[in-house]
């Protein structure tokens, strides 16, 4: 490679989707032509709050998104709903078994 090949190697040119190698393309822009976006929660993203203002801003704004900060969401509400069955099914069971030689 000579100085003169580097050198137009080297200077900025306008970008647009066909001077796009495909590989990056097939990573980006599906086949129906829809564009992936990536975004990021503004502040700490190792903050609970953060990520989950954040995760409901995107699923206002679309449904049906995914991603590590949605599925965080979701996995904290399942335990949060779980944990609250499991407590409220032990105090019901507590409450029998004390009642049944109490009556």
């Amino acid at each position: 490679m000579d100085l003169d090949s580097l050198r137009q190697s080297l200077r900025a040119k306008p970008i647009d989707l066909k001077s796009l190698p495909q590989g990056l393309l097939r990573d980006w822009v599906t086949q129906e032509g829809r564009e992936r976006v990536d975004i990021l929660p503004k502040g700490n993203p190792n903050h609970d709050k953060t990520i989950a203002t954040f995760a409901r801003a995107v699923l206002v704004a679309e449904p049906a998104a995914i991603g590590p900060a949605i599925e965080i969401l979701k996995w904290a509400e399942a335990m949060i709903k779980s944990l609250i069955q499991a407590a409220a099914i032990a105090f019901c069971a507590i409450a029998i078994l004390l009642w049944i030689p109490l009556r």
